[in-house]
């Protein structure tokens, strides 16, 4: 049992925004673009406190009153699991035959402070119908759901006085015989308090003026420490761990420190939460937290039920689950658009997860990604867009991302999926096939598209361990002819933003800093990058040349990094020649 799908209209920023979602979810964007107030939908719609709460008109997007303020979320309770249970036994009479799976719940607010709970099941043709009442304020999918909402902010005494008064009133009063011997102790500390010279001066003074005042009766001040209140001083005290106890970090401890403790105590509610189905809305839990407690926190957040996270830190999110699902919030002009995509770690990464798992992250935070082969063409690619972008701003928003391979499609799919504006620049590979040769470049950017691959074609190729200088040389001419004959589908990728190399990255620099006459400067500059990859790409004779500013417009003006001269062109707000 998960929600599938949630729908905001006319609630603060959202004109109306709708996406998909998981049991599992992160919801990203920058300032002010409404992840706060996602969360607050959400905690009103499954949280009767804040439903019963009064609605200002700034709560209607741009106080359009008339409008009425719409929440509504889809349960998919089609798996069979423990919340599915709660579900149903709680909603049995909606439930009209076996084939419905699907619950929306819909929360209306109108400027005339009436506000209606209702909800309906599918398949079926049923109208809404109003939830039925729960005790006072509270309606039956009080009953159904838990939520807990982890505030950004420190509010370490507010939640350990609800966390120990929750923990009181599990354990009941069993305790009768230590509470009577707590009692005759402070029978006698009050007796000691009695005997103090300062009690009896006050009880004295006292006395006096009342005499004086011709009043007919006297008071007698005395210790009343008592049993009421017994678990009202109780405080957090933090130790070093095997450190004396007498010695103690509270009340400095720092902000980390406490914003832990909230989370051991938020955690400790989550994971006790029984015969309700427990919703965590979490905002931004990076704030006061070190990068390593971020990661360790990263682990633990999605363990337990429904979880829906705001965030701006690339740290946190580097170790989160696969199958998470994630809201990229947009602003475009005066309206907020979301779009949502899962993280799904390919077979074939399984091993690389973790470096998968950064680079995707570190991606999903910008509007403008590149995606590249290895490290030479990363190195570069940041070289030539610190060159050429304009602004910081447009420079922050742009990742070059290295897939370390060819694998485009994870990256590519999750990106798009989330209307990321991407780029690919990929080689022109062509692979032994029997007698013949595989355009596999070429087919690769046609997978990204799912487009039809192209057949081999009719070329010799010596398999890559046993090519001699001259066999390069070859592979090289038919990458070169390929690129000419398939015209019309590189003109396709293209069009995606799918750029192919003539041969490879290295051969393109080769082309664009070197004349056609210049064969053997080419071939040496060629063999030498590529003997040691992005190493030598920065320690040879060579690299003068590739990295002077004064160079980079030849290079990105010879056709061999049109991607590039692209992108930056989209970026800067120049039109393209071709569009």
């Amino acid at each position: 049992m998960y929600i599938e799908k949630v729908m905001i209209e006319n609630f603060r920023n959202f004109r109306r925004v709708q996406f998909n979602t998981q049991e599992k979810n992160i919801i990203i964007g920058v300032n002010d673009v409404g992840k706060t107030n996602l969360l607050t939908a959400l905690h009103k719609l499954f949280d009767y406190k804040q439903r019963n709460k009064e609605i200002l008109d700034t709560d209607f997007h741009k106080k359009s009153i008339n409008n009425n303020i719409t929440i509504c979320a889809r349960i998919n309770f089609e798996e069979e699991d423990l919340y599915r249970d709660i579900l149903i036994s709680n909603i049995k009479d909606l439930r009209k035959n076996e084939t419905q799976n699907q619950l929306d719940i819909r929360l209306t607010y109108r400027k005339d402070d009436i506000t209606t709970m209702e909800w309906k099941c599918y398949p079926s043709e049923d109208d809404w119908i109003n939830i039925p009442s729960f005790g006072i304020n509270r309606l039956l999918i009080d009953n159904i759901f838990s939520t807990e909402y982890i505030d950004p902010r420190i509010k370490i005494e507010t939640n350990f006085k609800n966390f120990k008064n929750t923990i009181i009133s599990d354990i009941g009063k069993d305790n009768l015989s230590e509470l009577v011997d707590i009692e005759q102790k402070f029978t006698d500390v009050n007796s000691l308090v009695q005997e103090l010279p300062e009690v009896g001066v006050i009880n004295e003074k006292l006395n006096a003026q009342l005499e004086n005042l011709d009043m007919n009766f006297e008071v007698k001040v005395q210790s009343s420490i008592g049993l009421n209140g017994v678990y009202d001083n109780l405080d957090v005290f933090m130790n070093e761990k095997g450190s004396d106890d007498n010695v103690t970090n509270y009340p400095t401890a720092g902000d980390g420190r406490k914003k832990v403790v909230e989370y051991a105590m938020h955690k400790h509610n989550i994971e006790n939460t029984t015969r309700k189905i427990p919703i965590t809305l979490l905002e931004e839990p990076e704030n006061h937290l070190h990068i390593s407690l971020q990661k360790q926190l990263s682990k633990t957040m999605f363990e337990i039920g429904i979880v829906f996270v705001t965030s701006h830190s690339a740290e946190l999110l580097h170790e989160i689950p696969e199958g998470v699902n994630v809201i990229k919030l947009e602003s475009k002009g005066s309206s907020i658009f979301a779009e949502n995509a899962c993280i799904e770690v390919p077979d074939e990464i399984q091993k690389l997860k973790q470096l998968y798992q950064r680079e995707i992250v570190n991606a999903m935070f910008c509007s403008n990604v590149f995606l590249v082969e290895g490290y030479s063409e990363k190195i570069f690619w940041e070289f030539v867009l610190n060159e050429k972008i304009k602004t910081s701003e447009d420079r922050n928003n742009i990742y070059v991302l290295n897939i370390i391979g060819t694998d485009f499609a994870p990256y590519y799919n999750f990106l798009t999926e989330l209307k990321i504006n991407v780029y690919v620049r990929t080689d022109n590979d062509l692979k032994k096939s029997g007698e013949n040769c595989n355009l596999s470049g070429i087919n690769r950017g046609l997978d990204l598209l799912g487009e039809a691959k192209l057949p081999n074609i009719e070329e010799t190729l010596v398999a890559r361990n046993d090519e001699s200088p001259d066999d390069l040389l070859t592979r090289w001419r038919i990458s070169r002819r390929v690129f000419d004959d398939y015209n019309k589908e590189i003109s396709l990728l293209k069009n995606k933003n799918i750029y192919l190399s003539k041969v490879d990255f290295e051969n393109s620099l080769a082309d664009s800093l070197f004349a056609e006459e210049e064969m053997e400067k080419k071939s040496e500059f060629i063999k030498e990058l590529q003997q040691s990859k992005w190493h030598n790409l920065l320690s040879s004779d060579f690299a003068s040349q590739i990295f002077d500013s004064s160079n980079l417009e030849t290079i990105l003006q010879s056709g061999e990094f049109e991607g590039l001269h692209n992108f930056i062109q989209s970026i800067n707000g120049v039109c393209n020649e071709n569009d």
